[in-house]
């Protein structure tokens, strides 16, 4: 997964949309089918190589958050390193804050399922062609 995680990275740096849509396609699938969501390393990493929000931001973030109200049992429901890098304040803690009022508000949606179209950039390429989604998703 790492390094679907610096590919996005690569690609947001040297501006390749095709590429972006691609990794987020597969980085989603991939935490779709193994039921997973974001270790606070992975997060850490994510902010600290990119500068502005992105979609890879914006979905790995709402699977932490996501774990947080759903998937959580017993206490402590933040795990120690999630803790921490919260701790530290910036853009991840307040992406986070948002993530959770935002799943609050859309009836705890996953993000892991749905429509790709919705973590894809379109400036440079065609838009997605609606489709029905599959009962995976």
């Amino acid at each position: 997964m790492q390094h679907y995680m610096c590919l996005y990275i690569l690609a947001t740096r040297f501006r390749i949309e095709r590429l972006k849509n691609d990794v987020m396609d597969q980085a989603r699938a991939y935490y779709r089918r193994n039921n997973m969501t974001a270790p606070a390393y992975r997060l850490e990493y994510v902010y600290e190589s990119t500068t502005e929000p992105n979609h890879l931001r914006r979905f790995l973030v709402s699977t932490a958050a996501y774990r947080y109200l759903c998937e959580q049992r017993g206490e402590p429901k933040l795990s120690d390193s999630m803790r921490g890098v919260l701790a530290k304040g910036g853009d991840l803690a307040a992406d986070f804050a948002e993530a959770l009022a935002r799943l609050h508000q859309n009836e705890l949606v996953d993000v892991r399922r749905g429509p790709d179209c919705a973590f894809h950039d379109h400036v440079e390429t065609p838009a997605c062609k609606e489709r029905a989604p599959e009962p995976y998703e």
